[in-house]
């Protein structure tokens, strides 16, 4: 057949232990995810309750089973301790994603060309940073509800989170789309949150309806980037 002309695309974020259901999930519908990593020691060991009183606990990075869930994924940057990066220095906003760019290559033996802006904060000093060094695409947070591809990789709005309550009109909308031009439905979130809210049914839902088309190409982020839009 013809090119495809309509991608899927997820990112999640932190690397914490709900990620593991959640690909479960990926895997059965054939979906495919970015998981963008935190692996300074603090946030590495940490945890926090959500306002239902869910504990959230990241995974065991260290662990060589625990990294094995990520197969067939994409991990991607999320900085060393997810600061405020508008509210820190050049030489700082350096360390946090160049730091955890060295951690993830030492821990899953990939140097990753993504990331995602913790808080989804960022200046032009960062889309400076990652740019020089090699980076190829990295999201931001303001949802579009749109599939058009944006000019800019390095500041990349998605198409809006998880738990937004256009999500089930916008991947029916994308189910019946016809494109003479590249689109990507782009869902972003924490797996956190699907516990927190009891709601994992959502994302089964989404992947249940989006899942085994012929006309859509299903990629993590780096994949929807590259392959897609070649």
């Amino acid at each position: 057949m013809s090119k495809k002309l309509k991608a899927v695309t997820f990112s999640y974020d932190d690397g914490v232990i709900y990620d593991k259901p959640l690909i479960e999930i990926f895997n059965k519908y054939g979906m495919k995810g970015t998981f963008n990593i935190i692996t300074g020691e603090k946030e590495k060991n940490s945890y926090w309750k959500t306002e239902t009183g869910v504990k959230v606990i990241k995974g065991d990075i260290d662990s060589p089973e625990w990294r094995k869930i990520y197969d067939g994924h994409e991990i991607a940057c999320h900085t060393r301790n997810h600061p405020w990066l508008n509210k820190i220095s050049d030489e700082e906003i350096a360390e946090e994603f160049l730091g955890n760019r060295e951690d993830i290559k030492q821990l899953f033996g990939v140097s990753p060309i993504g990331a995602a802006y913790p808080f989804n904060t960022y200046d032009e000093r960062c889309i400076n940073l990652l740019r020089k060094n090699g980076f190829l695409f990295s999201r931001a947070g303001k949802s579009t509800h749109s599939f058009d591809v944006q000019p800019e990789f390095l500041a990349y709005d998605p198409t809006c989170h998880h738990n937004d309550e256009a999500l089930f009109e916008l991947a029916e909308k994308f189910i019946n789309l016809t494109p003479d031009k590249p689109q990507i439905f782009y869902i972003w979130g924490h797996s956190y949150e699907f516990e927190s809210d009891d709601n994992w049914d959502r994302i089964e839902t989404l992947c249940k309806m989006l899942g085994g088309r012929d006309d859509i190409f299903y990629g993590t982020n780096a994949q929807c980037f590259t392959e897609f839009l070649k």
